[in-house]
């Protein structure tokens, strides 16, 4: 029975390619980051809490400090990732123990519930289409008991970013286990979704229904097919994010690796590389051929201007060139009122009202008003909404070659 987990389906969603080197060509890589060292090392702290605690041992703010402190110092390597360069081990250190201090200070002396299990390994088993059967694995971080016979899944999160509320309401991982636990403990009156946001001192809390469950095996199935189908073309896309900078394959990828291949040359090299030259003068090409569209859009409508002066003056119709004449056209156009003006609000409201905003509510003022003549409104209705529109006098200018020269 194939076997799956949260992380190596959110891998296929964040990018194929890299899940073809991990998971496919198996590619054992693992550029340990500095966010999943603190991760770590702040679950280290509170496994050990709670296990203490278990046991009957309570540990104080001192003690944990101190453990973490020294495991920090104790598991630490030279090798690990710091993307964010304007910052030190040390930075990330300290965010560790003020996590640990507030955590601490909200929860002490740590009754809310009873712990049942820590980094608690579950299984899900989904069936698919025609038979095939599929196996989710995952950790619960910690499993809880409250005193109404409630479970928690807990969940720490030493993230830089807070999630609004909805997201955590579609999060399929805790979601996942939520079902895991149902399984495991049919008798449990409710299962909480619950996480700790460490950073900002912040729990947050969700619960799925029986049919959101099931909605949520379709959608881990329908993954499934994805990769499978994927797997089988050979086909997997690099998608670029903010996330390849954590990425391990980046001198595989070809959208990363030119980047990687000359990010450490030094000035001097780096400004001779081939490639490099190229994408510079490419990008000096373009952007002087952008100024000089500018200026010359510029100078072409102070012309207009001009000529529009020109021909009002001389009262024409069409100015005479060596080779070419202007045609200066007048023409008064039905407008609707622009977005946010008062009266665009109140023409959205009628729309709205006769039921055809679906139909209209994107369209240009023209096309509009072409629009009403097909959405079977009635005359009343038609002349209501003519009147909100104004008239405008524009003119234009055409140029075309002169007869005689043609």
């Amino acid at each position: 029975m194939p076997v799956y987990s949260y992380s190596r389906i959110n891998t296929f969603e964040n990018c194929p390619l890299q899940f073809k080197f991990r998971y496919v060509d198996k590619i054992k890589r693992y550029r340990e980051s500095v966010e999943a060292f603190l991760g770590s090392r702040c679950h280290d702290v509170f496994e050990k809490l709670y296990k203490d605690k278990k046991l009957g041992k309570n540990n104080s703010l001192e003690d944990l400090l101190s453990f973490y402190n020294s495991i920090w110092d104790k598991k630490w390597r030279d090798d690990i990732q710091i993307v964010k360069g304007e910052y030190k081990a040390e930075h990330y250190k300290n965010i560790g123990q003020k996590a640990i201090k507030d955590y601490y200070a909200k929860y002490h002396p740590f009754e809310q519930s009873k712990t049942i299990n820590l980094e608690k390994a579950v299984y899900v088993t989904l069936n698919g289409n025609g038979g095939q059967n599929y196996k989710f694995m995952g950790y619960i971080d910690r499993l809880s008991e409250v005193a109404d016979g409630e479970l928690e899944v807990h969940d720490y999160k030493t993230s830089g970013t807070l999630p609004e509320q909805r997201i955590l309401d579609q999060d399929k991982q805790l979601a996942l286990y939520q079902i895991a636990v149902e399984n495991s403990w049919p008798n449990s009156k409710k299962v909480h979704l619950v996480w700790h946001y460490l950073v900002f001192d912040k729990e947050m809390r969700s619960y799925r229904t029986a049919e959101q469950l099931e909605k949520l095996k379709q959608v881990f199935l329908a993954s499934i097919k994805t990769i499978e189908q994927t797997t089988e073309a050979n086909n997997f896309l690099p998608l670029e994010s903010p996330l390849c900078n954590w990425c391990d394959y980046p001198d595989l990828c070809p959208k990363r690796r030119h980047l990687f291949s000359v990010k450490d040359l030094p000035q001097n090299e780096y400004l001779k590389e081939d490639g490099v030259k190229l994408v510079n003068k490419y990008a000096e090409l373009v952007n002087d051929f952008k100024e000089k569209k500018r200026i010359h859009e510029e100078e072409k409508a102070k012309i207009e201007a001009a000529l529009i002066e020109y021909a009002k003056k001389k009262d024409l119709e069409k100015v005479i060139g060596t080779e070419f004449e202007a045609n200066i056209k007048k023409e008064k156009k039905g407008a609707f009122p622009r977005t946010n003006e008062p009266t665009r609000i109140k023409l959205d409201e009628f729309i709205k009202e006769i039921g055809i905003w679906d139909k209209v509510s994107s369209l240009s003022s023209a096309k509009l008003l072409k629009s009403l003549q097909s959405n079977g409104l009635t005359n009343e209705q038609i002349k209501k909404i003519n009147e909100f529109q104004t008239v405008e006098e524009k003119t234009s200018v055409s140029l075309s070659k002169l007869k005689d020269q043609q």
